[in-house]
């Protein structure tokens, strides 16, 4: 209970308040199902209903994965699949209508050849990865242009490594 005290201090409630303020801010941004779980079991139902708000509000899009953040290329894909089911069964019941994935955050951006097909299969138009999933090297994805998981339709995009790396370590502060 204090980690997750410290994370909703720290993080969510500073984030959420952000949104609120500056309403032209749009994000994507995944929650896991277990998340949504702890809040409400810990009474941090303020950010679930400020999420659910956002979102209804289009200010937030959420994105679906896995519920217990396990590496999916680890997984078999009957359980990759029960457990974005489980994960989506989870966030529409605290989230409501403003739970529409359309896209996909793989725990720890871990990926595998076989995943854009299941995540595919279960409709959803694009994948998150980190920019060394382009060809192996940071700092050479063209983030002017749309990509595609090659020989499909999954959409991708990049996470861009310095930049998320300063915000994760709070060197940027505004």
């Amino acid at each position: 209970p204090d980690v997750l005290e410290t994370i909703v201090v720290q993080s969510y409630r500073p984030l959420i308040e952000g949104i609120k303020k500056y309403k032209r801010v749009r994000l994507t941004v995944n929650i896991s199902g277990t998340l949504l779980e702890l809040f409400d079991t810990y009474g941090y139902k303020d950010i679930i209903d400020d999420l659910r708000a956002l979102g209804k509000e289009g200010r937030i899009e959420f994105t679906s994965s896995v519920k217990y953040h396990a590496l999916a290329p680890f997984l078999s894909e009957d359980e990759i699949i029960r457990q974005i089911k489980m994960d989506d069964e989870t966030n529409t019941f605290f989230l409501g209508v403003s739970y529409n994935p359309q896209g996909f955050f793989p725990p720890e951006m871990a990926y595998s050849e076989e995943l854009p097909a299941v995540i595919s299969s279960l409709g959803f138009k694009w994948i998150i990865l980190d920019e060394i999933a382009y060809d192996g090297y940071v700092g050479h994805v063209d983030y002017k242009k749309i990509h595609k998981v090659a020989g499909s339709n999954m959409l991708v995009f990049f996470r861009e490594r310095r930049l998320s790396n300063l915000i994760m370590s709070a060197v940027v502060r505004s």
